[in-house]
């Protein structure tokens, strides 16, 4: 069964300091959201001296190159965007500058800027909050790697604005197991905040938009609430009722055996390296399901969540790889 899970919650607002946000940044009834993809000014730089560790990146003594670039898409890697082999094998520092408005609405609300990946290292300047500068640190000289894919860098995944109020929902696990006719849905919530509130869970299936159940402190849509009933926070978490299991013959989703067809698919692509591209990636999986697979391990590298979400809506298996390759 596809679900949702919806989450709601009201409260009296506080200050809170904390490093959350992990949740995908997605809009709802409470939650605002801006992209800052696209052209961003770029420039690549190098560095004055022979070695640089990762305490040198606070004080190294940095040039720019003219290298003929000044423009750069987001999300994409840098290094065929150019046609200049100095980009392409470019180690060390580049920079991304952009520009952009904050909406007056936004102001007594929590802003998060959240990067959906960089690679490889990252510091993050924002003053007045109307400007965003990104540099990029390897903390390397020379690249040598024994893999077989390239060394892609750049800013890889969508970047964006999104708000909550002061009190909202910070983290949602949730697990699911079969028990003959019935799916059960175990969840956890995290709330960020000071604040005394009461949420309600909702779940719905996503094929007829049935609500499933709706009671508090359980179900698939959450609402978190103040004394006043005033809705703080909405979020909505789509998930599968899924159990696996094994055994020395067979893998089996919710109890039925299953042979597992398909592919070892990278990430990266020509000229935006590993930059997430929608076309590319709804072609591959379209491609997956015209051969006739179900199913494809990826490498070692952490995959983007679009993807992750959409062989899942897709209903294709993905082994998902350690995300590390050559570690001792």
């Amino acid at each position: 069964m596809k679900a949702v899970l919806f989450i709601s919650f009201l409260t009296i607002l506080h200050k809170i300091q904390c490093e959350s946000g992990i949740l995908y940044p997605r809009s709802s009834k409470t939650r605002e959201l801006v992209s800052l993809d696209g052209l961003w000014q770029f420039s690549l730089y190098k560095q004055n001296t022979t070695k640089w560790s990762n305490k040198d990146k606070q004080s190294c003594n940095l040039e720019e190159v003219n290298e003929d670039l000044e423009l750069m898409p987001v999300p994409a890697s840098y290094n065929d965007i150019s046609t200049n082999a100095a980009v392409r094998d470019h180690v060390g520092t580049v920079r991304y500058q952009r520009q952009f408005i904050v909406p007056n609405s936004w102001e007594k609300k929590r802003v998060w800027l959240r990067f959906g990946s960089v690679c490889y290292s990252a510091k993050v300047h924002s003053p007045f909050f109307y400007f965003n500068e990104y540099i990029f640190f390897s903390g390397r000289i020379e690249q040598e790697y024994t893999f077989d894919f390239f060394n892609y860098a750049g800013i890889d995944r969508p970047v964006v604005l999104y708000t909550t109020e002061q009190t909202y929902v910070d983290d949602i696990t949730i697990t699911t197991k079969i028990n003959g006719n019935s799916g059960i849905v175990d969840y956890n919530i995290s709330i960020e905040g000071n604040d005394i509130f009461s949420h309600i869970v909702t779940i719905v299936n996503k094929r007829d938009e049935e609500i499933v159940t709706s009671d508090e402190l359980s179900g698939s849509l959450i609402e978190v609430l103040d004394n006043n009933n005033n809705l703080l926070d909405h979020y909505e978490q789509p998930f599968g009722v899924r159990e696996l299991s094994w055994d020395n013959k067979t893998f089996k989703i919710n109890g039925k055996p299953l042979y597992l067809r398909g592919f070892g698919r990278h990430e990266d692509s020509d000229i935006r390296g590993k930059g997430l591209d929608l076309p590319l990636i709804i072609r591959d999986h379209n491609l997956i399901k015209w051969i006739g697979a179900n199913s494809y391990r990826t490498s070692h590298y952490p995959y983007a969540e679009e993807i992750m979400d959409l062989a899942d809506s897709l209903g294709i298996m993905i082994i998902d790889e350690v995300p590390a390759v050559n570690t001792e």
